[in-house]
């Protein structure tokens, strides 16, 4: 995570669950604070979304790469510039 220009190193926990063609989701800094995916697009390996924690909205692109996903999230907290960079891994 990159905020005001300090580089961050921090896990999340993202949940993905697919009916279909459908995805829906939740997100959050670990398994009890999770928040609902909203706007979930999908088209071929890219998936964009947002997170509204009730005081950030955070927007992310993603991209398949295998059986990893890697992409980046911005949101704007406190009047600052966030940049979150994702290289998720599925968990069993």
């Amino acid at each position: 995570m990159n905020r005001n220009g300090e580089n961050r190193t921090t896990t999340a926990v993202l949940i993905f669950k697919q009916d279909g063609n459908r995805i829906t989701g939740t997100a959050g800094r670990d398994e009890s604070e999770q928040h609902q995916l909203e706007n979930v697009k999908v088209e071929g390996d890219k998936l964009t979304f947002e997170i509204n924690d009730g005081d950030t909205v955070v927007k992310a692109t993603l991209q398949a790469e295998g059986d990893v996903i890697k992409g980046e999230a911005k949101a704007q907290l406190d009047g600052q510039a966030m940049t979150v960079v994702f290289n998720l891994k599925r968990q069993n």
